[in-house]
């Protein structure tokens, strides 16, 4: 009886270059330290919700990605576990992101060191 040959498969990342963005963004090290961090988020949203330094338009973001997270209706449905999660986590920290580098430093500094966070910590996971 004769073995298979030995055939390596390749990875499902095997065309991504070592540094890629979508390689880094499957660090779970990252993942998890992003986890840890949500009631920090929790308190930069209303922070930034209650500032008088935040348009109009900002402030209709912040209320979508508050939407988005507690809304049944997601691009991956909650009930799939982990993903349906990730999925929230990843569009509410990308338009908070977005709603902070959008302002000025002396408007999203303060707001930032109340919620015990800086630019570096809120860096969004890249996953294109």
């Amino acid at each position: 009886m004769q073995g298979r040959p030995s055939s390596s498969l390749p990875s499902p990342h095997s065309d991504l270059a070592p540094s890629s963005p979508l390689r880094e963004s499957l660090n779970v090290t990252e993942l998890l330290q992003v986890f840890k961090r949500l009631a920090q988020y929790s308190r930069l949203v209303l922070g930034l919700y209650r500032s008088p330094g935040i348009s109009k338009a900002q402030k209709a973001l912040l209320f979508i990605a508050i939407g988005y997270t507690v809304s049944p209706v997601d691009l991956i449905p909650g009930f799939i576990p982990v993903a349906g999660q990730l999925d929230d986590m990843l569009v509410a920290l990308g338009i908070i992101s977005a709603v902070i580098s959008s302002l000025p430093e002396d408007v999203s500094q303060p707001l930032l060191q109340q919620a015990g966070l800086n630019r570096a910590t809120l860096k969004m996971i890249r996953i294109y």
